[in-house]
């Protein structure tokens, strides 16, 4: 079942300390934010696809890739000391569901964590 994802529209992510971009597509965002040890980490999502990528950047060297689908919630948060992504993700079967979490926190460091988990 189809459910648009639920993401920060234009003004939520200008109040944030990101930098943000349009992608080609007018339901696309890409937001960018670099942590206290130089690495940069990408988001990028398309809220018509439900798809999203994480990108984490060392220097010139991408230290990791992430490609979701089925993406059903983005939030971005300024924190006490790091910025908070969290990506939402569900897929409903006939006798179980299937959810995923990823969150990403970009500080002095990045920390990532992925959990999927059947309900």
């Amino acid at each position: 079942m189809y459910r648009p994802v639920q993401a920060p529209d234009d003004y939520e992510l200008a109040l944030l300390g990101v930098d943000v971009e349009h992608g080609d597509e007018p339901a696309q965002r890409i937001v960018t934010v670099v942590a206290g040890d130089g690495s940069r980490v990408v988001l990028a999502w398309d809220a018509w696809s439900n798809s999203a990528t994480v990108r984490w950047h060392i220097g010139n060297h991408e230290r990791l890739v992430m490609e979701l689908e089925t993406i059903t919630e983005i939030t971005i948060r300024e924190e006490s000391d790091h910025v908070r992504f969290r990506l939402r993700s569900e897929v409903g079967g006939k006798d179980d569901t299937l959810v995923g979490e990823l969150v990403v926190l970009v500080g002095s460091e990045v920390s990532v964590s992925d959990t999927v988990l059947r309900t």
